[in-house]
């Protein structure tokens, strides 16, 4: 009898079919399982994408346009340059939500999406102002009034409680350090020289200040629109998620 060689090849090509078929699978279910607001929210950043790449996910179902605006310092009054920046990204969203009204015209998107214009400022010191109370509140009320000037300049572009939109405004402060773009992975704050120096050394801290601009503090100095997809708000039932704020 004449034996025939042993050919393991058509057996990996079946396992390698196999797993293949599985990965699709794999894909289909979790697509199948997002929320109607996930889904939402990656068609709305697919679109917006094509536009500014100022925005990107800050969870599982929300958005995040981060605005670099340059604010006079202890100001709260939007340059020009910045209203037209402002005005850009207006259009971008409005144009956004609209698509979304066409592709489900069963829903209503004003009520469904809410806006929250989020204030952030640097962590630097009043130099002038000793008293403790005046050093605490300053960046919030600060942080504050600049997101509230950001909510009246889209409010001016069509985008605000005039035109049915849920729009609100938060100051921050330096509470949420924007991440650091030059690490890598995209997980660590930027963090200011004043920040690493021990609390109580007030020297420590002088000397970081004098050494001039901080580039984490261009960072944390910034205005965040957050658009949040609320299904709950409109009447519509899904899925329950895990998502966390980021």
């Amino acid at each position: 009898m004449s034996g025939r060689r042993f050919s393991p090849w058509p057996a990996y090509v079946d396992l390698f079919s196999g797993l293949v078929v599985l990965m699709f699978a794999v894909i289909a279910v979790d697509v199948a399982r997002q929320s109607p607001a996930q889904q939402m929210a990656a068609d709305v950043l697919a679109n917006i994408s094509k536009a500014t790449r100022d925005v990107k996910p800050c969870s599982d179902q929300d958005l995040c346009v981060n605005l670099l605006l340059n604010f006079e310092t202890g100001k709260d009054e939007i340059k020009k340059e910045d209203l037209r920046e402002i005005q850009r990204i207006t259009s971008v969203l409005l144009s956004a939500l609209k698509e979304q009204e066409r592709k489900n015209p069963q829903l209503n998107i004003k009520k469904l999406v809410r806006i929250v214009v989020e204030g952030h400022t640097d962590s630097r010191p009043l130099h002038y102002e000793t008293r403790e109370r005046e050093q605490f509140t300053y960046n919030w009320n600060l942080s504050a009034r600049r997101a509230s000037s950001v909510m009246y300049a889209l409010s001016q572009n069509s985008l605000g409680l005039k035109q049915g939109y849920n729009v609100v405004s938060l100051g921050l402060a330096s509470s949420e350090p924007a991440k650091d773009p030059r690490d890598a992975d995209g997980k660590r704050d930027c963090v200011a020289l004043r920040d690493l120096c021990d609390p109580t050394d007030d020297a420590c801290r002088a000397a970081a200040d004098d050494r001039g601009a901080d580039p984490c503090d261009d960072m944390n100095r910034r205005t965040t629109i957050r658009i949040i997809f609320d299904y709950k708000a409109a009447g519509v039932r899904q899925q329950p998620t895990t998502g966390n704020r980021k």
